[in-house]
């Protein structure tokens, strides 16, 4: 049997809608949808692969992904194994989108069990989908985040970020930067989602945290919070958010993720 290895990635977004191949006018094995992707070549591996292809069919620098699923496929009929790295993504901005083959194809979650896929594929959507929706019912992790999760100069620290990777909830990074601040402090280069009321009022209001949750339609046991400031810490209590003061000078990530294994 030959084989081949290849690498391929599924877009999404919060309402369960994925972005995929029309392979209507390109496919090989019949099917009509599959993801964007293709086979490895000598000298790459999984990730050099999706961004390369990901360039050559859609225009895009892909830099945020992750890792969903690495299985293998059979296809006896072609006498083909082929390994495979499936990535997902939150759903890029499709305007900015070159396509190079085939066209693009935004599903509705309930159209899933409509689409002519190879079965390998199909089953890889279907996880996918039943990810996304026991992602909505876990809890949201806020973070602090200058001094936290950058420092002032923009960088990301890099421990903790690997950290966060290992839960799959829902991050939202909480700041009072003001326009200047957010982009000297490098936020508008992370790789979550952000919120600031630049200032007005600060963390160290309870009100802030009222607002926040008003704007993420969210309740307070819907969230658990970790800051560095003790103030903004009581602060985030008081309006009745679990919250774990971490110390950044410290950088004790064992207490953080015992914190957050307890509560989430």
């Amino acid at each position: 049997m030959n084989k081949r290895k290849a690498s391929g990635i599924i877009f999404y977004d919060d309402k369960g809608n994925i972005l995929i191949q029309d392979r209507r006018a390109i496919s090989k094995w019949g099917e009509e949808y599959g993801f964007f992707g293709g086979g490895m070549e000598e000298g790459e591996n999984w990730e050099q692969t999706l961004k390369r292809e990901i360039k050559e069919e859609l225009g895009l620098e892909l830099k945020e992904y992750k890792l969903f699923k690495h299985s293998y496929y059979i296809f006896t009929e072609a006498n083909l194994e082929i390994e495979y790295w499936v990535s997902i993504a939150k759903m890029p901005d499709m305007s900015k989108l070159k396509v190079e083959e085939g066209k693009l194809a935004l599903i509705p979650s309930g159209k899933i069990k409509e689409l002519k896929m190879l079965k390998e594929d199909y089953n890889v959507v279907n996880e996918l989908i039943s990810y996304l929706k026991q992602k909505e019912h876990m809890k949201t992790i806020l973070v602090d985040g200058v001094k936290c999760f950058v420092s002032e100069d923009g960088t990301i620290f890099e421990e903790m970020y690997r950290l966060l990777e290992e839960f799959p909830n829902r991050k939202i990074i909480l700041t009072g930067a003001n326009d200047e601040q957010f982009k000297g402090f490098g936020l508008d280069k992370i790789p979550y989602e952000v919120f600031t009321l630049k200032h007005n009022p600060e963390k160290t209001d309870p009100e802030y945290y009222k607002l926040m949750l008003k704007h993420f339609n969210l309740n307070k046991d819907q969230v658990i919070y970790f800051e560095n400031n003790p103030e903004a810490v009581k602060s985030a209590e008081s309006a009745g958010i679990r919250t774990h003061h971490y110390d950044p000078e410290k950088k004790d990530l064992k207490s953080l993720k015992k914190f957050l294994k307890a509560n989430l």
